[in-house]
């Protein structure tokens, strides 16, 4: 074979591999570029506080208007926002807008078009007044009213992945369209469906989440049939971590063996738990009382356990 026939196979074997290696790269850099459907963009408009509709606000919301300080403001499709400044404004929205829609699956969507309000108090002293005036404990990081969501802007809970998250579970359990959801389902929906909600929104962002949840004290375990029946949250401060973890663990131990169609019917059915919740638990779940002692074993076992 002549030489230069030779080079010429070269450089072309050259060329095939370089445009193989080039659509490799291409294709590398598509999966780790091209947004998905679902991933988070920017949501709101920065607008001036003084654009913060007021006719369907609260007292203490328009308490806070008259002297916003230095806040920032801002709109989304679902919200109105204020915030000490912009970081936490797009963080907070464009978190708040995901969840909101990521609801939507469990909850159909509000007929109302009002946006509701979340705001982020900074100032400690306006946080401990606006949480004193409504009964709530000095340590309190959130307060709802309506459709207006507070949140104490603290470094700890900041740090939180499913804060936001979180929060709008319970906006969205609490809709003035709805009827009241029992304490120990909504704070379980919070938890559970909170955290694989952040789960979703930083999986967007290429962020792979793990949490490490501390087990039971045996002193603080409640068996189901007292669960059901609490209607406040604990003044301890260490019965009301527990109970954060049972009410969390059972919701997520229905989701489990019952699926997405079984929690949402537990969510559906809310209004009608009438005088009886245990044995609106049994109907509910389908169990008898053979199959809803082996369920109680199985979840008081795993609130022992530190997971994962």
């Amino acid at each position: 074979m002549a030489p230069l026939t030779i080079r010429i196979r070269a450089v072309l074997a050259m060329v095939a591999l370089l445009a193989a290696l080039a659509a490799g790269w291409f294709a590398w850099r598509g999966r780790d570029h091209v947004p998905s459907p679902t991933a988070p963009d920017l949501a709101y408009t920065v607008i001036p506080v003084a654009d913060l509709p007021r006719d369907d606000l609260s007292p203490v919301a328009r308490r806070l208007l008259r002297d916003p300080g230095t806040m920032v403001a801002g709109r989304s499709p679902a919200f109105h926002a204020l915030a000490p400044n912009i970081r936490h404004l797009s963080l907070t929205l464009n978190e708040a807008e995901f969840a909101w829609t990521w609801m939507n699956h469990w909850i159909a969507p509000p007929a109302a078009t009002n946006r509701a309000l979340i705001v982020l108090v900074a100032d400690a002293a306006r946080w401990n007044d606006l949480v004193s005036g409504h009964g709530l404990r000095h340590d309190s990081l959130a307060l709802q009213l309506q459709l207006e969501l507070y949140l104490k802007d603290d470094p700890a809970q900041n740090a939180r992945a499913d804060r936001i998250a979180h929060e709008i579970v319970h906006l969205r359990l609490n809709d003035p369209s709805r009827a009241t959801t029992p304490l120990w389902l909504e704070e379980g929906l919070a938890g559970h469906l909170g955290w694989r909600c952040a789960l979703d929104y930083q999986a967007t962002r290429r962020v792979r989440l793990f949490r490490t949840v501390p087990a039971i004290d045996a002193v603080h375990l409640l068996p189901l049939e007292r669960l059901l029946e609490v209607t406040a949250y604990p003044a301890d401060p260490a019965a009301a971590r527990a109970f954060y973890r049972q009410t969390e663990e059972l919701v997520a131990l229905i989701h489990e063996q019952q699926g997405d169609d079984g929690l949402r019917r537990f969510i559906d059915r809310a209004a009608s738990i009438g005088v009886d919740p245990v044995a609106w638990f049994r109907e509910t779940s389908g169990f008898n009382e053979e199959s809803q002692r082996a369920f109680e074993t199985t979840w008081l076992e795993r609130c022992r356990q530190q997971e994962p």
